[in-house]
């Protein structure tokens, strides 16, 4: 086997122990369930198991039915707009067919203010982002019942990107207020194999086929409630999952939910998926090219005055410099020379690139070694 794949194989196994503690959505120490495929007797003492309650609760019966997470919503159904503080706005659709008891607590919390001011306290780049928590250390909150409540799951609907579930500890019968949005990572038919080969539920075809077009975590499909899509906004989720965090997976700078409120689809465009943000970035880049050509070739005759004048008094230096230096001749070298002022000599530019620092946000991603992982 590639060492790569060894590798792809080590980190979904550790992926799979360390989510299915990681969701934790209260404090009490909630004994792991069959109904979950959980890993270890608590999920908040951090013991892991062997991993042989895996393959007992993964042997169920595999139900292949359509995939409905992106099926178009009607005007005037319930969605959700979740405006975040410097990010913006993220809209997604409730599945109250196949999470209807989920559905009903996530709008009586929204229609209270719960979220209202709470942050996404857990963030892992190429998984999941995490909130819903008012005490913001993933022990805190409850449903709109007070307590906890059974969301159950349904095969219709599954972890694609962009997939809205709540955080629970163990079984889907502690869901409370915490939920996360699933950004994940692609997924091939390697990694379905990998998947069964480590125990975990097999996945229906139907689902297979979704997952390998939109990306997710199917290891989490089973043991956690599903309720909702993203369709506007996936982007902002992509963004936050960047963001710096410290040991404990909390962002460094507060993700604040400014408001969560109940809303009703009015036709807007659906965005499910990357691509749709991609290519409308492309589209709105030709139209500033576009635009930029066309307030060029309006401007006509004060642009070039403008463009003039810049020349004779900005760059008359560069000019001169660029009279005086040496012009690599056809099929000559490329090397950059230019003229020292004071002395007249000749300076070649040929800095290393190493030299070069270039900005930018730090890159997170989901270690692979096991060293990187603390339980």
């Amino acid at each position: 086997m590639k060492k790569s794949n060894k590798k792809k194989i080590f980190a979904l196994a550790m992926c799979m122990a360390m989510s299915l503690m990681s969701f934790s959505s209260c404090g009490d120490k909630t004994t792991t369930s069959g109904e979950s495929g959980a890993v270890g007797d608590s999920v908040d003492s951090g013991v892991v198991g062997d991993g042989s309650d895996i393959s007992e609760s993964s042997a169920v019966e595999v139900v292949d039915v359509p995939i409905e997470n992106f099926a178009e919503p009607q005007i005037g159904d319930k969605i959700i707009e979740m405006d975040i503080k410097d990010y913006g706005t993220v809209k997604f659709v409730l599945f109250e067919e196949y999470a209807e008891k989920a559905c009903e607590n996530f709008v009586g919390l929204a229609e209270k203010g719960y979220y209202d001011g709470l942050t996404f306290h857990r963030v892992i780049n190429d998984f999941m982002i995490q909130g819903g928590d008012p005490l913001g250390n993933g022990t805190g909150g409850e449903s709109v019942w007070g307590g906890s409540f059974d969301g159950g799951t349904d095969p219709h609907v599954i972890h694609a990107t962009g997939a809205v579930a709540y955080a629970n500890s163990g079984a889907t019968s502690t869901d409370g207020s915490q939920f996360y949005i699933v950004t994940g990572t692609p997924i091939t038919d390697e990694d379905f194999a990998n998947y069964e080969l480590y125990g975990y539920n097999p996945t229906s075809e139907s689902a297979k086929e979704v997952y390998k077009k939109t990306g997710g975590t199917p290891f989490l499909d089973g043991g956690y409630t599903v309720f909702g899509q993203v369709f506007e906004g996936l982007d902002i989720i992509l963004k936050i999952q960047t963001v710096e965090t410290d040991a404990m997976d909390k962002p460094v700078e507060d993700v604040i939910m400014n408001s969560v409120k109940v809303s009703e689809y009015n036709g807007e465009d659906l965005k499910w998926y990357k691509s749709d943000y991609e290519d409308s970035g492309s589209s709105e880049s030709s139209d500033s090219a576009s635009d930029s050509e066309v307030s060029a070739d309006e401007s006509g005759s004060e642009s070039g005055e403008v463009s003039g004048d810049l020349e004779n008094s900005e760059n008359s230096e560069v000019s001169e410099e660029s009279e005086n230096s040496e012009t690599p001749a056809e099929g000559g070298s490329d090397e950059s020379v230019s003229v020292d002022e004071e002395s007249g000599e000749e300076i070649s530019d040929d800095s290393p690139i190493s030299d070069v620092e270039f900005g930018g946000e730090e890159e997170f991603s989901v270690p692979v070694d096991s060293s990187d992982f603390e339980f």
